[in-house]
């Protein structure tokens, strides 16, 4: 009950309506990508022998070198989450890649925990659309609104957790781009018309 009042009182139950989605309540984290704080990815021998992660329709390695190649094809540890989680990307997908990776010496960490990623992969030859691209997409293609049903044949075709999908609207909301109202979506105009 003290975190429904906490939506209500930051102006997010709209969101929470519209996208069924669980905001943390004060002092709680959602899991992130930051690997020193959720377990993960640097240092972390139990991960050494993760694996192989597999890509799903929207979630794929090109998608996530993509961004990367944004970070120069490197990236702390400590930020991770910012530069993975409002792109859609989930924590277990980004921790299985890089941990395989590092297993495998395709990429390597520095003293400070920096992952690179060598420029054979880094820009991937052909980018890929993120899932946030992707869902921004839908948008587009819906003109440019979603409505609360929407969202779960959405999530199961791209194989979106809620998570994933709250890391993707969230920052859009909170920007002003995404304007909620009677479980409907509408995107900012501006973003609709241009992908951004």
């Amino acid at each position: 009950m003290k975190n429904f009042a906490r939506i209500h009182r930051t102006g997010l139950g709209a969101l929470a309506a519209f996208a069924l989605v669980a905001v943390p309540a004060a002092g709680q984290t959602a899991q992130t990508l930051d690997g020193r704080e959720s377990g993960g990815v640097f240092g972390n021998e139990r991960n050494a022998a993760a694996a192989e992660v597999p890509d799903g329709p929207v979630q794929s390695r090109a998608a996530l070198f993509t961004v990367l190649a944004g970070q120069g094809c490197a990236v702390d540890a400590a930020r991770l989450n910012e530069v993975f989680s409002p792109q859609g990307f989930s924590y277990e997908f980004v921790n299985g890649v890089l941990t395989e990776m590092l297993a495998d010496g395709t990429a390597t960490e520095d003293a400070e925990g920096r992952l690179s990623v060598p420029v054979a992969q880094c820009p991937p030859d052909r980018p890929a659309p993120t899932p946030r691209d992707v869902v921004l997409q839908r948008f587009r293609d819906n003109g440019c609104r979603l409505g609360r049903a929407d969202l779960g044949p959405l999530m199961a075709e791209l194989e979106l957790s809620r998570e994933q999908l709250r890391n993707i609207v969230l920052p859009l909301y909170d920007a002003g781009k995404l304007q909620v109202e009677r479980s409907v979506a509408t995107l900012d105009a501006g973003l609709c018309q241009t992908p951004d």
